[in-house]
């Protein structure tokens, strides 16, 4: 007797509402994209290979994912991912699978509730690869919109926009290497460099230089010494909006104060689950938030705060830290800063670079008739909940 052990139903993830396929014995499942052709694809699959999905341990061991298993009517072992990206970029499955690339996920953490994440905007093959050396990767993601860099010695990955110009600037062997100081943070070794006191910009600098200062392959070796040298002098920074400091992206990088940086950063990088925090800068120097709370159950509220400069910024997020008291619905998890206090290591909502690249397009495609525009006298009230 064939068990039917996958339920489909509908749910919504962060706003966004979506599909997802249950493995009912173990609770694992997968979202994809609201998308009823989608949804036939993966009940076609199903049927024609009269096989259902079951968790299976990833080839590199990072997680366990949905997969067809090998069926004795001709058709060997292959995953949801695959399957649904074959389908979203409309390629024929076994041109995708004969072709040797590999569906992978841009993350490989589930997302909360032992959900595997397969929706188009968070999925990619190993194809995409656009340039790969003994010391870096570098692929290209989100139908090219966002740069992804492996630094393979190091362990650590990068995100930036691929802006006119930024492939070419860092994927240039010749052009500049990476590594990674003892704080974490990535730096860049320019090639027959002309820096006067010999120290190698942040990656995050070079980023913002190529966004808004026009630096590219041609002028970047006499251009970011100078840059570098006027931050300094300033004492200014760049700052990463959401504290990811490996998120580099446009709408995550802007221009602070050295000290302001610091402070700012310690406040966005405490707001933990269930609370939340994501985030966007503008060109204009505005920033756009958007916080708030889910409970297990899915209730919550919502924020939406525009903050016109960095010390309104600043000033949102204390208060969002120690505001009086926690909503009804999140008695048991109190405010920010005391659930900070008692789980200082739990991961914050904007560290994964696929919900923070998704919330910040919203916030930036957002019409401004739906913020609060925040100043110092403003005050963060939750809601009585239940």
């Amino acid at each position: 007797m064939n068990k039917n052990v996958n339920r489909i139903y509908e749910k919504t993830i962060d706003g966004e509402r979506v599909y997802c396929i249950e493995h009912t014995p173990t609770g694992l499942c997968a979202i994809f994209d609201y998308d009823e052709s989608a949804k036939e694809r993966v009940l076609e699959e199903s049927k024609k290979r009269k096989k259902q999905l079951t968790p299976h341990s990833t080839k590199d061991g990072d997680g366990r994912q949905l997969e067809y298993g090998k069926s004795r009517h001709g058709y060997c072992a292959t995953s949801l991912a695959t399957v649904l990206y074959s389908h979203y970029k409309n390629i024929p499955l076994d041109e995708l699978i004969s072709d040797g690339g590999q569906v992978r996920h841009y993350s490989n953490l589930l997302l909360p509730g032992n959900c595997e994440d397969c929706r188009s905007t968070s999925l990619y093959s190993t194809k995409d690869i656009v340039m790969e050396t003994d010391a870096r990767k570098i692929t290209l993601l989100d139908g090219g919109k966002y740069i992804r860099l492996d630094l393979k010695s190091a362990g650590v990955t990068e995100y930036l926009s691929n802006s006119p110009g930024m492939l070419q600037l860092i994927g240039t062997p010749n052009n500049m290497s990476f590594f990674v100081n003892k704080g974490g943070r990535t730096q860049v070794k320019i090639y027959h460099p002309i820096c006067e006191d010999g120290q190698e910009p942040y990656l995050s600098m070079v980023a913002y230089a190529c966004y808004y200062m026009g630096v590219n392959e041609r002028n970047f070796r006499h251009k970011l010494p100078e840059i570098r040298k006027a931050f300094r002098d300033s004492n200014k920074t760049i700052d990463h909006l959401n504290s990811d400091i490996h998120n580099n992206c446009i709408w995550n990088l802007s221009v602070m104060p050295s000290g302001s940086n610091s402070s700012k950063h310690d406040y966005v990088g405490r707001i933990k689950p269930p609370w939340f925090l994501y985030s966007a800068a503008t060109e204009s120097g505005e920033y756009r938030i958007h916080f708030g709370y889910r409970n297990y159950a899915g209730m919550g509220q919502d924020f939406y705060i525009i903050c016109p400069d960095e010390s309104i910024l600043r000033h949102f997020l204390r208060g969002a830290m120690d505001m009086d008291k926690a909503p009804g619905l999140l008695r048991r998890f109190q405010i920010p800063r005391t659930l900070w206090g008692l789980n200082k290591k739990a991961p914050y909502a904007a560290s994964n670079f696929e919900r923070a690249a998704r919330e910040a397009e919203r916030l930036l495609s957002m019409d401004e008739s739906r913020f609060t525009v925040w100043d110092i006298t403003g005050t963060i009230t939750t809601g009585k909940g239940g």
